[in-house]
């Protein structure tokens, strides 16, 4: 358990040091990336000399940022996640040659990847919640 417990906790201290690094290096002239805010500059008459940010940082691109990193977890990491989890379940179930400890295993490997699938995708239903007790009015999962 302490060995999770370091994993986890070194595996979030590594993401989170990375995360500003990444959110400058996805951020373009575009507005696309995952800080769509305070990334263009505009120029002088001379081309080079950088008067100010087009678009200034505010506290919907906050929603924003929330609505990408969840759109990020739920389609790519759970998804993948759970299917690898079904499958190597499903796979526990065949190969169990009526040992009934592995059918067990692999029975109890798809039911909680199937319960895992059906919390994460009702989250939806607590962040919408959520986001409209804050007042935010606009469509936080399209972006």
């Amino acid at each position: 358990m302490k060995k999770f417990i370091l994993i986890s906790l070194l595996s979030f201290l590594c993401i989170t040091t990375l995360m500003p690094t990444q959110a400058m290096a996805l951020c373009d002239d575009s507005g696309g990336g995952l800080v769509p805010c305070g990334n263009t500059l505009t120029y002088g008459p001379d081309g080079k000399t950088a008067t100010g940010v087009v678009c200034p940082c505010e506290f919907g691109h906050f929603f924003v940022l929330l609505a990408k990193v969840y759109n990020f977890i739920v389609k790519y990491l759970v998804t993948s996640l759970a299917v690898i989890m079904i499958t190597v379940g499903a796979i526990f179930m065949m190969i169990s040659a009526g040992s009934p400890n592995l059918a067990g295993t692999g029975r109890n490997m798809v039911k909680y990847a199937i319960i895992g699938l059906i919390l994460v995708f009702g989250s939806w239903i607590i962040v919408d919640t959520f986001l409209k007790i804050l007042g935010y009015q606009g469509q936080w999962f399209i972006f």
